[in-house]
């Protein structure tokens, strides 16, 4: 459920002392000392050992309208050499816990939170008290307020603070209202509606007891105010346009207001722009596409279609894909789609961008569209500088040949004799003669074909084989 708890308009105090506080042990039936041991608490004043001890209080609750109360110690006693931890039991259900420190005579207040769900108004409330994992000759003694004297004046009786409700301008004793904190276009549950560009209309129900029936009450923001009120149940209503908005229900008998914060709403019901698509690239037909995006500092991440069929302005007007293919989300405007398999020949493809802001707010749509040829890429070789070269010879030219007009990095260079058979590859395209061990290749015929792959690991289609000729042979003198 979305209620709330109980709303306090008006909060007092009352301070109880205890009907009943004694503490029982095996060492004797019920102990109306000045102390409450607890624990196996050994009383080195009087030489007595109370092991196994448990203190049990009682206090007779006021018939008000309890929100919480607090159970109130005062040790001045812990025989052991480290804390301890105590529980409160109301039966068999612990209701609070507190650590004890070591310590004599120091007072130290120990301290137990109840919540209200265990304070019944107007009746009694009997509390046990235990050491978890006691310890020998080291437990707890606490001021018990039945008997008073120097070691435990009246000061340090155990006390309830009791918290409760007034109903001076009478009590709100339920409201509720939508979870959702940040309100867009889409946002729609049993309280909350929006629409673009209108705002959200926020209801809160409530349910409210004014035994003068003197009061009146409504919904209010900063900077808005809905229709006072003066029914004892229903709904209140406020249409919040964007922008940020704190809500309160405000409490009026004619005199004194009162306030109950109903929380913080941050409305934006304004689409965002329709992504500008600044320029396209097939970086690889087989292998994806690119695209570059406007910066947009209202949209916080991109969705993105691939789609076949017609263009939406073909079938109805409808701002969808005719087929989807895939869809992917990106929040950077640099956008690369890469695909693991290609897609079919000459097909004409279709984008759908959109955006999507902080609110959940859908942009409207931008189309692109580009054809796709899944063949592979062929690899341009202008031609070689030389055709012919003598490694061997000792004038140091035409010592190699150099594979020209190939700009991209990766390329490798596959070397094949006469037969065309490949000897190796290597990753210059720098042809020196010697094979990959770094030994003159023979006099001969040779072939060089260069070969790689695109920036996606797609093979591009191996250049056309450029022949060679080595001739390591000495000229001769005649």
């Amino acid at each position: 459920t979305r209620a709330s708890e109980l709303q306090p308009i008006v909060t007092g105090n009352v301070v109880l002392n205890p009907v009943t506080s004694y503490f029982t042990s095996p060492a004797t039936n019920q102990g109306h000392r000045r102390f409450l041991a607890i624990g196996n608490f050994y009383d080195t004043t009087n030489s007595a050992y109370f092991y196994g001890s448990k203190t049990f209080l009682s206090f007779e609750l006021p018939d008000l309208r309890i929100a919480s109360a607090k159970l109130v110690l005062y040790k001045y006693a812990h025989g052991g050499t480290t804390t301890s931890q105590l529980s409160l039991y109301k039966g068999n259900k612990v209701l609070a816990n507190a650590t004890a420190a070591v310590g004599n005579y120091d007072y130290t207040p120990l301290e137990f939170n109840i919540a209200k769900q265990h304070l019944q108004p107007g009746s009694n409330l009997a509390l046990e008290l235990i050491e978890v994992s006691a310890r020998a000759r080291a437990g707890i003694a606490a001021c018990s307020g039945t008997i008073f004297d120097e070691v435990c004046p009246e000061q340090y009786r155990p006390r309830l603070e009791v918290t409760y409700l007034t109903n001076i301008l009478g009590q709100m004793e339920l409201h509720s209202t939508t979870k959702l904190r940040k309100l867009g276009i889409a946002s729609r549950d049993d309280y909350v509606s929006c629409q673009e560009s209108l705002g959200c209309l926020l209801n809160v129900a409530y349910k409210y007891n004014d035994p003068d029936s003197n009061s009146r009450f409504r919904v209010e923001t900063e900077f808005l105010a809905g229709d006072w009120q003066s029914f004892a149940e229903g709904d209140l209503s406020l249409t919040l346009p964007n922008g940020e908005h704190n809500l309160k229900i405000v409490i009026d008998d004619g005199g004194e207001k009162i306030s109950i914060d109903i929380g913080s709403f941050d409305v934006g019901v304004t689409r965002p722009t329709a992504p500008e698509v600044l320029y396209q690239d097939e970086f690889s037909s087989r292998s994806g596409i690119k695209f570059m995006l406007a910066d947009n500092e209202v949209v916080k991440s991109f969705q993105l279609e691939m789609c076949v069929g017609m263009l939406p302005s073909e079938f109805l007007g409808q701002d969808s894909c005719q087929q989807q293919l895939l869809k992917r989300e990106f929040t950077a405007t640099q956008i690369e789609l890469k695909f693991t398999e290609p897609y079919e020949a000459q097909q004409k493809y279709f984008y759908r961008f959109t955006g999507t802001d902080d609110y959940g707010n859908s942009s409207a749509s931008s189309w692109v569209s580009a054809v796709h040829n899944p063949e592979l890429k062929s690899i341009d070789v202008t031609s070689l500088n030389y055709r012919k070269i003598s490694p061997q010879n000792r004038d140091r030219k035409f010592d190699s040949a150099n594979v020209s007009g190939v700009g991209q990095p990766g390329f490798k260079l596959r070397v094949y004799n006469n037969k065309f058979t490949k000897l190796f590859e290597q990753e210059s395209l720098i042809f020196t003669g010697r094979d990959s061990a770094g030994k003159f290749l023979a006099s001969g015929k040779y072939y060089l074909q260069v070969w790689g792959n695109d920036p996606d690991g797609y093979p591009y289609i191996p250049s056309q084989m450029h022949h060679i000729l080595i001739d390591n042979a000495s000229p001769k003198m005649w």
